[in-house]
């Protein structure tokens, strides 16, 4: 576990005070123009020799990051932007910074902007930051006033100036070409890369973008060194992280740990455990929602770091821990995540667009059990079509967490969802099957026309060796021309669940065949309505039976007005009554 002296955010609970004195006091501000005094190369080859990597999410090397802005200012600025728009659900790590340690964000933000010839930085702050983005603000005020930032800031010779930009709360913002283009004052939508945006970002100059935990620890680091940092941790994936642990545990809380911490002692001794102790776990997200999930047995030895969640098939993310229990249903948790990312898609990809939108659905009816099993696989078959083929992460963001599920809840979806397609198919054969079952074995014989998937038919064909069937019904599957079948028919019966426009009851009117129907939901007690009434059958087999049965023992004779009364006009008449 980190040690009290090794923790680079010391107010993150609020012990203490945000206002300068008070962050003096815990050690900012201290030989911050003595570090600038070693230069650029310095700072930058530091930072790198810390390994810092990103805390926004995508872990790149920060020192490697800052390399690439060019080494002279030509015609065009620098520019500095602080991603501060924390919009990953499960993540409010940056909100705590921004509440109780603005003053570390702004001296990391002096040492970045020289570091790479910036002498401008905007902090790009979600709008439901407000009362943080104030709070920033009079930390800048304060900076300023002291000599901190602004014209010769420090007597150092470096000039620099702070902005604080409020988003509009939108998720894909957090994507850093889309937040540049928020921050320009245009819609949020990502942009093509390359150019990345240390050669053309915010208005086409070069842009460093980092995010407000990364600035934050910068100098730190470079106070205490970047071989004290390295030695936290292992390679790679070194120094401090703060985890943000939420969901079923009974302490929600952020710490701030060592990296390669064990997620179990993280979720028992910082967040107090899990509800229901850690018997009661049942999978993690540990990178906020769009990293995949991963069950308890993963979770039992689990270290938290970029490389060790990468072997597991997830990712570190914002160190978003959300910890899900056996009393949550997680189908249904994944379809409130996917939801999500449909509501937040910028739209701008087709895959994305109609990917994020088509999974929800997908998810809601599975959570209600109403997919087919074949479904769960073409899922999954979704979200690789969409992983990869957008213009930005989003893609991926959106597609992971279902990844997660059904490579590790696979059992539990298939479980719930039996949706047997020739069991529960509008059409509804088997209950035709079991209607025919019950009638004398000098009835006619029972001709199934149509064609199904190979499961449907499989299923089927069991149907009838079941109600032992076989010498009485007769699979013709498709027909282009199905009206000498219905001419030579005493009977058409639709078992259907729902009929939409039953034209087939008409059309084996005009065949001379009587239709029997069950009653289902919307045509067919208006077209059977009057004589042919007593032919309407409830959603039950044996009152089917009994109404095929009476439809052979006393078959009407079908009058001309009959016919007249199903003519063409007439129909279309009757449903434009309808609707």
């Amino acid at each position: 576990m980190l040690k009290d002296e090794d923790r680079i955010f010391q107010n993150l609970y609020n012990d203490s005070g945000a206002d300068i004195e008070s962050a003096k006091l815990r050690n900012d501000w201290n030989g911050t123009k003595e570090i600038l005094e070693k230069g650029r190369e310095w700072i930058i080859n530091e930072v790198k020799s810390s390994e810092l990597r990103g805390r926004g999410g995508a872990g790149f090397p920060t020192g490697l990051k800052w390399s690439f802005a060019p080494k002279e200012v030509g015609s065009r600025p620098h520019y500095l932007v602080i991603n501060a728009d924390e919009s990953e659900p499960g993540t409010c790590k940056d909100r705590d910074i921004l509440r109780f340690e603005p003053h570390k964000l702004i001296e990391g933000c002096l040492i970045a902007s020289y570091a790479v010839n910036a002498h401008k930085c905007y902090i790009y702050i979600r709008g439901e930051y407000f009362n943080e983005g104030q709070k920033l603000q009079t930390a800048i005020d304060e900076a300023y006033k002291n000599n901190l930032i602004g014209k010769n800031a420090l007597n150092s010779g470096w000039d620099l100036d702070i902005y604080i930009h409020y988003g509009a709360g939108a998720y894909i913002c957090g994507e850093e070409t889309a937040l540049l283009e928020s921050l320009e004052g245009k819609k949020g939508q990502p942009r093509l890369k390359p150019p990345f945006p240390a050669l053309i970002g915010l208005y086409g100059c070069p842009t460093i973008i980092n995010n407000v935990e990364t600035v934050a620890a910068v100098p730190t680091i470079l106070r205490r060194g970047a071989k004290w940092f390295s030695s936290l941790g292992r390679a790679k994936n070194t120094g401090t992280k703060i985890y943000c642990i939420s969901g079923n545990v009974n302490n929600p809380c952020n710490v701030e740990e060592e990296m390669g911490v064990p997620l179990k002692e993280l979720i028992e001794t910082h967040a107090g455990g899990v509800v229901g102790g850690w018997d009661n776990l049942k999978a993690v997200i540990p990178g906020g929602s769009s990293m995949p999930m991963l069950p308890k047995e993963i979770c039992d030895n689990m270290k938290m770091d970029f490389d060790a969640c990468v072997e597991n098939k997830t990712g570190l993310g914002t160190a978003g821990i959300v910890v899900i229990n056996n009393d949550q249903d997680i189908i249904k948790c994944m379809a409130r995540i996917a939801r999500f990312y449909k509501h937040e898609s910028c739209g701008q990809c087709t895959p994305c667009r109609e990917g994020s939108g088509w999974m929800w659905r997908m998810l809601e009816r599975m959570a209600a059990g109403e997919a087919t099993p074949d479904e769960v696989d073409m899922l999954f078959d979704v979200t690789k079509q969409i992983e990869g083929h957008t213009i930005c992460a989003f893609g991926e963001g959106s597609s992971w967490p279902v990844q997660g599920l059904i490579r590790h809840f696979k059992d539990e979806i298939l479980e719930r969802n039996k949706f047997d397609p020739v069991v529960k198919k509008q059409k509804n054969i088997p209950r035709l099957l079991e209607a025919y079952a019950t009638l004398s074995s000098s009835s006619p014989k029972l001709v199934i026309i149509g064609k199904g998937s190979e499961r449907e038919t499989e299923g089927i064909q069991s149907k009838i060796k079941d109600l032992n069937l076989e010498e009485r019904v007769l699979l013709l599957g498709f027909r282009s021309n199905p009206y000498p079948y219905l001419a030579k028919a005493k009977l058409l019966v639709l078992s259907s669940d729902y009929e939409g426009l039953p034209t087939v009851l008409i059309e084996s009117l005009i065949c001379g065949s009587l239709p029997v129907s069950t009653n289902c939901p919307s045509g067919p007690s208006e077209i059977l309505k009057g004589r042919l009434e007593p032919f309407l059958a409830t959603l039950c087999a044996q009152d089917l039976g009994k109404k095929i049965e009476l439809a052979l023992e006393k078959t009407p004779q079908i009058s001309e007005q009959d016919y007249l009364h199903f003519s063409s006009l007439n129909i279309t008449k009757q449903y434009l009554d309808l609707t």
